[in-house]
């Protein structure tokens, strides 16, 4: 049987030209959602998709053999009651450089207080807070993957102090130290900045809950540019409420589009941006989606797997 590839998603078409002209010999399917594509698409082997197209197409793919998702999150495709019989990579190293952007560019805001000034401009009033530099800051991450090495990076060239919290508390590029779980209390007690980059598991399904939060400095800035199933936002403003010096800055959600009754909008102490830390811009993924598919049709190992058991 000849190989053949459906790309779904927008603004797919020089990645399909450039398919195409590297592997004459491949037949291509194009559509630009999952509601789109013909039957025919369904019976390919690779799959280049978007996890929330990919999830209304794969249980129908009946030759499947490896899914390339256009995004570094794949929840949709880990959901319990989905197939595991086949590959599945995703998009990584390549994401750093926006997500460190992010990160950074709200600590810097927050460190010289452009929130409050912004306030302070709305009540035409001039006054000048205290300043510290960012070297008297300490940065901890929670993950130590490859986003959270950038931002680690990032925040070391400008004189912070980076540790990280992970599972496995394995020593990794660009933090003074990484810890595990067990033994986090005393980091996440000094941090003045704690940053969110957990992947989405059943393990880390609301890790920052209550207990955690507890051990937050009362003026902490928390940043969420992970996954939002790992925060319970309901103890996430209950800290808040209690803690009128802390704030936080929420990039992703339980649920998104977040509805317009949360009180997450409301809050006074809360910035919200529509999952945009880290966009996966066509022309950032495609030389890896090119990598990967030379390494399919070359049979050589692909690069990004995914564990569906760890779901990472």
């Amino acid at each position: 049987m000849s190989t053949n590839i459906t790309l779904i998603g927008q603004n797919l078409e020089e990645l399909s030209q450039q398919i195409q002209q590297a592997h004459p010999q491949i037949t291509i399917f194009h559509a630009k959602n999952a509601q789109e594509l013909a039957d025919e698409g369904l019976q390919s082997q690779i799959l280049v998709a978007t996890p929330a197209d990919g999830q209304q197409v794969v249980e129908r793919m009946p030759n499947l053999k490896w899914v390339q998702s256009l995004y570094a999150g794949v929840d949709p495709l880990l959901k319990p009651q989905m197939r595991r019989d086949y590959q599945l990579t995703n998009i990584r190293d390549v994401l750093g450089q926006a997500m460190s952007e992010y990160v950074v560019g709200y600590i810097l805001a927050w460190q010289r207080h452009l929130f409050q000034y912004e306030k302070q401009q709305s009540q035409q009033q001039w006054q000048q807070l205290s300043y510290r530099p960012l070297t008297e800051y300490r940065l901890l991450c929670l993950g130590s993957g490859s986003l959270a090495q950038a931002v680690a990076k990032t925040a070391s060239q400008l004189g912070m102090r980076v540790d990280a919290v992970s599972r496995s508390a394995k020593p990794a590029e660009g933090f003074q130290s990484v810890v595990s779980w067990d033994d986090a209390s005393e980091l996440i007690q000094k941090a003045d900045v704690i940053a969110n980059l957990l992947p989405s598991t059943e393990q880390t399904y609301e890790k920052v809950n209550a207990q955690l939060l507890s051990l937050f400095s009362s003026e902490a800035l928390f940043i969420n540019s992970g996954r939002g199933t790992t925060v319970d936002e309901k103890a996430l403003l209950s800290f808040l409420d209690d803690n009128p010096n802390a704030r936080a800055v929420l990039d992703v959600m339980h649920q998104e589009p977040l509805s317009q009754e949360h009180p997450l909008w409301r809050h006074s102490q809360v910035s919200i941006t529509p999952h945009i830390a880290a966009p996966s811009r066509i022309e950032d993924v495609q030389p890896v989606i090119l990598d990967n598919v030379n390494r399919y049709l070359n049979s050589q190992p692909l690069r990004y797997l995914v564990d569906f058991a760890r779901g990472y």
